[in-house]
C-alpha cells in the first residue's frame, strides 16, 4: 500500500525524472527534431532540465555563480557555435542542442548572480 501512495506523490515521481535526466539528454542527441513524437523526445529533456532547475535553485544557484562557472559557460557555448559554423551542417544539430543547454546554463547564472539569497 505503501508503495501506490509513494507512486501517486507527484515529488517521487518527479524525482524519477530528475533520475533519468542523463539518459534524456543523451536520447535528445540522438533523436533530432522532426515530427510531433520526435520533437516531444527531442525536447523532453530540456523540460525536466526546466523542472529541476526550478525544483533546486538554491543549490544550482550556489554552484553556477562559483568558480568562474559562468565564464566556462560562456566560453564553451562560443566553442559550440564556431564548431558548428565551421562544419556548416544547418542548425538542427546536436552541437546545437548543446548550444542550447549551455546557454540555459548561461542564462540560470546571470539571474542567480542577481538574484537576492542565491550566494
Amino acid at each position: 500500500m505503501f508503495r501506490i501512495v509513494e507512486a501517486c506523490n507527484p515529488r517521487v515521481r518527479n524525482r524519477i525524472l530528475y533520475d533519468l535526466l542523463p539518459v534524456l539528454i543523451l536520447l535528445s542527441l540522438l533523436v533530432s527534431r522532426g515530427s510531433a513524437g520526435q520533437s516531444f523526445v527531442h525536447f523532453l529533456s530540456v523540460y525536466v532540465l526546466g523542472m529541476a532547475g526550478s525544483r533546486y535553485r538554491d543549490q544550482i544557484g550556489a554552484t553556477i555563480i562559483r568558480d568562474q562557472f559562468l565564464s566556462l559557460v560562456l566560453a564553451a557555448y562560443l566553442a559550440t557555435a564556431l564548431v558548428e559554423y565551421h562544419l556548416n551542417v544547418g542548425t538542427i544539430t546536436s552541437w546545437n542542442y548543446w548550444q542550447k543547454i549551455l546557454r540555459l546554463c548561461f542564462f540560470w547564472g546571470c539571474y542567480c548572480v542577481g538574484m537576492i539569497g542565491c550566494n
